[in-house]
């Protein structure tokens, strides 16, 4: 799927679901399918199905308000396994029974700092100091790179909760250059509580954020 706001286009793979921020309508209709893809239709998850709604619509509430025009939602059943029996292979299939769902979200949006190098280098200077080059940058450190538009920082980090579980967040920083909307640095945020998958899902975000271009007319939806 695609999703376009600001003068860019984020490709997202399968997998993904857009929650609109300023289509109520349509956001709810997003979360319910989000919220039935995780845990599917059976009764006795009703339960956490209404506390999951809760949650997403308002993650959905929080990322409008803080300005962004992109919320995007993963959610990949994993495999069951093969001792599992036919009964629960039958109710996965149904998606009444997923055994688990890896998960994560995205937000994208755009800062009010200028374009040209300069935006990056005022981020750089906010949230860690001098970037550095991949060699030998771990996590924390601000990376600086190259991406479709131009020049990109990344950061990765694995973050500590209240409770001591443990959740990664993905920042990736990048400075588009002029278009429809102007130049201006773009924030894509990606966080997942899946740690344990911290290297595939960093090659899952990494290839979002190389794929995002700018908006073009063969881009824009049919009429």
């Amino acid at each position: 799927m695609t999703a376009v706001g600001s003068g860019v286009v984020v490709v997202l793979p399968d997998h993904w679901t857009s929650v609109p921020l300023r289509d109520l309508a349509g956001r709810e209709r997003a979360v319910r399918a989000v919220v039935r893809r995780r845990l599917g239709v059976a009764d006795g998850r009703a339960h956490l199905r209404r506390e999951l709604t809760r949650d997403l619509t308002a993650s959905a509430r929080r990322a409008a308000d803080a300005g962004a025009w992109l919320l995007a939602l993963y959610a990949l059943p994993v495999p069951q396994p093969t001792g599992a029996s036919r009964d629960d292979r039958r109710a996965d299939r149904s998606g009444d029974h997923p055994l688990a769902v890896v998960t994560a979200s995205l937000t994208a949006s755009v800062l009010p700092l200028p374009g040209g190098g300069r935006g990056l280098d005022a981020v750089a200077a906010a949230v860690g100091g001098a970037a550095r080059t991949a060699a030998g940058a771990g996590d924390r450190t601000l990376v600086r790179g190259t991406g479709s538009l131009g020049p990109v920082l990344r950061r990765r980090r694995v973050l500590d909760r209240p409770d001591g579980s443990q959740h990664v967040v993905w920042d990736a920083w990048l400075d588009v250059p002029a278009s429809r909307g102007g130049a201006a640095v773009h924030h894509l945020a990606v966080a997942s509580e899946h740690v344990e998958l911290l290297e595939p899902l960093t090659g899952l975000v990494d290839a979002v954020v190389g794929a995002v271009h700018l908006l073009h007319d063969r881009d824009r939806p049919a009429a």
